[in-house]
């Protein structure tokens, strides 16, 4: 009985009124908007990290390749004409008598190792210090030991990805 009367209400009742078709594209909205939101976020998050980890292999690189010629160093000549000190120049002598130089110097925005008459790249988006970038790549041999403050930076804005390391070295002495 009572389902009848519900019957006889809505027969007259056809399709959706003005206020509600505005109600549900409002939520669809929200929730359309809380997506794009989210998926903004895991792109750029993502792509902040890529970043990143990039800028930090190319500080390892960077940082291996100095400490173990400077472990090996008898002698280490730097510009210091230059905000970064660089080109640097490591010396040694092996068992055999033999003489190694190995000289540091940036390629653009790359760290280049030169030995004899070849040179490698061994770190790129390696940022120099400069007046505009304070806490950008320098060495510093004072007292002994040296020390290499290298920066990378990958991509740039929000999702640039930075990464700073201080390597002290104490190289061998004398011949």
């Amino acid at each position: 009985m009572t389902f009848r009367r519900l019957v006889r209400a809505h027969r007259n009742e056809k399709g959706l009124t003005l206020v509600e078709l505005v109600m549900a594209m409002g939520v669809t909205a929200i929730i359309l908007g809380g997506i794009t939101a989210t998926l903004w976020q895991v792109f750029n998050t993502n792509t902040r990290s890529v970043n990143h980890m990039t800028a930090v292999r190319q500080v390892q690189s960077a940082g291996y390749w100095v400490s173990q010629d400077a472990l090996m160093a008898q002698s280490i000549t730097t510009d210091n004409g230059t905000t970064s000190h660089l080109p640097m120049t490591l010396t040694w002598t092996d068992w055999d008598g033999v003489v190694h130089s190995v000289t540091y110097s940036f390629d653009n925005n790359r760290l280049k190792r030169t030995q004899g008459s070849g040179g490698d790249l061994i770190a790129h988006y390696i940022v120099p210090k400069s007046p505009t970038d304070l806490d950008g790549t320098i060495c510093d041999f004072t007292s002994g030991k040296l020390v290499f403050t290298v920066k990378a930076t990958v991509g740039s804005g929000a999702t640039a990805g930075t990464e700073v390391r201080v390597y002290e070295v104490t190289p061998r002495t004398g011949g």
